[in-house]
């Protein structure tokens, strides 16, 4: 739902606008779920112990995002492209 220009949505069972970082972390869980055996048990430990943090925490500059995404996992942090 868009209200005076700014997008609205249901994110994790919590009603709440939708910034591009909020987005991109949408886009790693997407990813995260869908490499299957592409990534090893390690990348998958490293990348689910980096999510949580971010999820809960405030909203950083998308490129602080990839960077710390591509220090855990770089297959999965080019999935994430700034716009």
């Amino acid at each position: 739902m868009m209200t005076n220009g700014v997008v609205h949505a249901n994110v994790f069972g919590i009603k709440d606008w939708v910034t591009p970082y909020k987005m991109a972390l949408m886009v790693l869980i997407e990813e995260l779920s869908q490499a299957g055996t592409h990534l090893s048990l390690l990348e998958r430990r490293r990348l689910n112990r980096l999510l949580l943090p971010l999820l809960q925490g405030p909203d950083m500059m998308l490129s602080r995002l990839i960077k710390a995404v591509e220090e855990c996992c770089p297959q999965i942090a080019s999935s994430v492209h700034i716009r």
